[in-house]
């Protein structure tokens, strides 16, 4: 509960930080989707990814998760055609 009210209020260090400590308990797919989630709004797709996988790994049939996945690949795509454009 901690967690989602903490992302409610967009809160989303306090929002890791509960999820994370969840997960050390209890490793679910929907912790690993949530954690991710939140790595998404602080823009560490990286992080996003990594946790994204581990949900999908869990449960195959996660369809939050593949949503999810796809719009970090997307948005991982989109800054390195930026980030190519600076150097050009």
């Amino acid at each position: 509960i901690w967690g989602m009210l903490a992302a409610l209020e967009e809160n989303w260090l306090e929002s890791l930080a509960a999820f994370k400590t969840v997960l050390e308990k209890t490793d679910s797919p929907e912790l690993n989707y949530l954690t991710a989630c939140v790595y998404y709004q602080l823009d560490s797709f990286d992080k996003a990814r990594a946790f994204l996988r581990k949900a999908v790994e869990r449960d195959e049939k996660f369809a939050d998760s593949w949503f999810m996945l796809s719009l970090v690949e997307k948005e991982e795509k989109l800054a390195a055609e930026d980030f190519q454009k600076a150097r050009d």
